[in-house]
């Protein structure tokens, strides 16, 4: 608002700048997580339980939970989560885009894979059985390895050619889906003919504003 307010009053553009150390002080930051992932699963794949204990830094604020994927992505009837603020002296914790969930997914992620190297199973496949009753993402799962040459990969790890080894591998995210019947826009057409139309939502890279026109 200081910035908006100072160009107003000069009537010219006005860029605000913070140094690293003021950055991080006011606004916000991601917490870091240290996280221990467990996994159980029957011998046809089958996942019976999943268990993640997490601890978190969201400096004085709150929200270093990672949970979002181990809850939410997987079919699995046994799930304990149990996730800690450690409280610091340095800014609030702040949204980069889903909190918790890359932490979460990554460390989730990679236990999914050892599970699946461990029942001698395609990661893919190990992934699809566990979330049959997500069409969309079953989908997603065939587009996906039919768009990456899937059935190329060398299934065993490390089995490239040469000192360099290039590795494929995969990873489920998600997201809440968060719908509001009562959501709308403002639109004034002017005397000259030009348009205002107002909203609320983000536009995080995706293009929103051609479907809004």
């Amino acid at each position: 608002m200081l910035a908006v307010k100072l160009s107003r009053q000069a009537k010219a553009p006005v860029r605000m700048m913070l140094s690293r150390k003021e950055d991080h002080l006011a606004t916000g930051n991601r917490p870091d997580s240290i996280q221990t992932v467990s996994i159980g699963a029957k011998s046809d794949g089958k996942i019976t339980a999943i268990k993640l204990i997490s601890f978190g830094t969201p400096g004085v604020g709150g929200g270093a939970g990672t949970s979002g994927p181990a809850k939410n992505i997987y079919d699995v009837e046994k799930i304990y989560t149990e996730e800690s603020d450690v409280y610091t002296n340095a800014g609030p914790a702040a949204p980069f885009r889903a909190p918790g969930h890359p932490q979460g997914a990554f460390a989730l992620e990679q236990t999914i894979d050892e599970m699946a190297y461990r029942l001698g199973m395609d990661p893919l496949e190990f992934r699809r059985m566990n979330s049959i009753s997500d069409k969309v993402r079953q989908e997603e799962y065939r587009i996906g390895a039919d768009k990456f040459g899937w059935s190329q990969r060398e299934p065993k790890a490390g089995a490239g050619k040469g000192v360099i080894k290039t590795g494929w591998g995969l990873a489920n995210s998600v997201w809440y889906y968060i719908y509001n019947a009562d959501s709308h826009v403002s639109l004034r057409v002017n005397d000259d003919g030009s348009v205002h139309l107002r909203s609320g939502v983000q536009d995080i890279g995706g293009g929103n504003g051609t479907p809004l026109a």
